[in-house]
């Protein structure tokens, strides 16, 4: 599907402000994240072509992972080797920038070439123009890296860096003091211990889809924004049931941002909530 550049720029003034602060909570109801930028399942990920259409589809964010070449810029990728998702193998980091443009992304479905990989340089510059707000998974990207891509573009505020791991946090937070940063936390003495450690910095804690409802609840006390994904269990259920599984969740898992396999079911349900 193609949609006109203008086109796309007037969906965003539309619709993307009230997405602003990423930081407030709570939200009266969640935002929908599309997990590696698909609309549905089935879709190419980590393509800004496909972003394009999640978000002209009225989806107002969207995750995506990060990886370096060997000339350090930055290409979107899930996996630590090109071999899944594109018609090339190996490790990205041993590539030359031009090397990777030569890269083709592979359609999921017939396993046939459809478009370069995506560089983050490009889904910035969109985000810049549209008002697309931006969950990046860092993988082994230093954090200062991605804040000086977003911040070129003037988009700072329009992203949250995730971060899975003590080290990763740390330099999250170094990076700049106006960033949004998401910690995983997995009980309520890590939420204290999070909140604490961050000192007033932007905070977004991540609370996984396992979770007990009083994690949920404990977060929610901290007045920080919530962030949990549906992918795998969640996602199943409400690919059963309709998108009900969505509602029932979020009544006893208060969350602020949603991430998801299927974005489109998970909108649909949410307008109805």
């Amino acid at each position: 599907m193609m949609i006109a550049p203008g086109l796309l720029l007037m969906l965003g003034a539309a619709v993307a402000q009230p997405v602003y602060p990423l930081a407030s909570a709570p939200r009266a109801v969640p935002l929908v994240c599309s997990h590696r930028g698909r609309l549905n399942a089935g879709d190419m990920e980590n393509s800004v072509s496909v972003i394009r259409h999640t978000f002209a589809a009225g989806i107002l964010m969207v995750e995506f992972d990060l990886v370096d070449s060997k000339d350090g810029h930055t290409f979107l990728l899930h996996d630590p080797t090109l071999d899944r998702t594109t018609n090339g193998t190996g490790v990205p980091a041993n590539y030359s920038d031009e090397v990777l443009s030569k890269v083709m992304q592979l359609d999921p479905t017939t396993r046939k070439p459809v478009e370069p990989i995506s560089t983050f340089r490009e889904l910035v510059t969109f985000a810049q123009g549209s008002g697309l707000a931006l969950m990046v998974d860092l993988k082994k990207v230093a954090p200062s890296e991605a804040v000086a891509e977003l911040k070129a573009k003037g988009v700072l505020a329009h992203a949250v860096l995730l971060t899975f791991d003590d080290a990763t946090s740390e330099a999250a937070f170094q990076a700049d003091p106006d960033v949004l940063v998401s910690v995983l936390v997995r009980s309520d003495e890590e939420v204290d211990r999070v909140v604490a450690e961050a000192a007033g910095h932007p905070l977004a804690l991540y609370v996984p889809q396992s979770g007990a409802e009083e994690l949920f609840h404990h977060a929610r006390l901290t007045g920080k924004t919530i962030i949990t994904d549906a992918m795998g269990d969640l996602d199943g259920r409400a690919e059963k049931d309709g998108g009900e599984a969505y509602k029932v969740y979020l009544k006893t898992h208060p969350a602020d941002i949603l991430v998801t396999d299927h974005a489109e079911m998970l909108k649909a349900a949410l307008s109805g909530r």
